[in-house]
C-alpha cells in the first residue's frame, strides 16, 4: 500500500509525462504533416475508448446528456486543440509548451463563462 506521499509524486510524475508528450507528439505530427484535425479525432477517440469503459462500469454517464459538458468539451477540448495542432506547425515546440499552457487556462475559463450564462 502506497502513503498518500507517494501516490501524489507518482501522479505528479504521471501528469508531467502527458503534458510533455503532448508538446513532443504534437510537433512531431506537424513535421510528419498530419492534420490537425486528424490529431484531435485521435485524441478524442482515444480519451472515449479508455473513459467510457469506465464510466459505464461506474454508471456515471448521467453528466454526458447535459449541455454544460458538451459546451466545455466542445470549446475547451476541440478548440484548444485545434488551435494548437495548427500552431505547431509554425512555431518551435519550446515556444509552444510555454504559451499553451497559459492559453488552456484561458480558453477553459472563457468557455467555463460561457456555460453560466443563462442564454445559453
Amino acid at each position: 500500500m502506497m502513503t498518500s506521499r507517494t501516490q501524489g509524486y507518482m501522479y505528479v510524475a504521471i501528469t508531467m509525462c502527458i503534458w510533455g508528450g503532448f508538446t513532443i507528439t504534437s510537433r512531431l505530427n506537424a513535421i510528419w504533416h498530419i492534420s490537425p484535425w486528424d490529431i484531435t479525432a485521435l485524441r478524442f477517440s482515444l480519451a472515449f475508448c479508455i473513459l467510457m469503459p469506465i464510466l459505464i462500469y461506474k454508471k456515471d454517464t448521467a453528466f454526458l446528456f447535459n449541455k454544460q459538458p458538451f459546451i466545455l468539451a466542445m470549446i475547451g477540448g476541440v478548440a484548444y486543440c485545434l488551435t494548437s495542432y495548427t500552431a505547431f506547425h509554425f512555431v518551435p515546440a519550446a515556444h509552444a509548451a510555454i504559451f499553451f499552457k497559459w492559453l488552456y487556462s484561458i480558453v477553459y475559463s472563457f468557455s467555463w463563462s460561457l456555460t453560466l450564462s443563462p442564454t445559453i
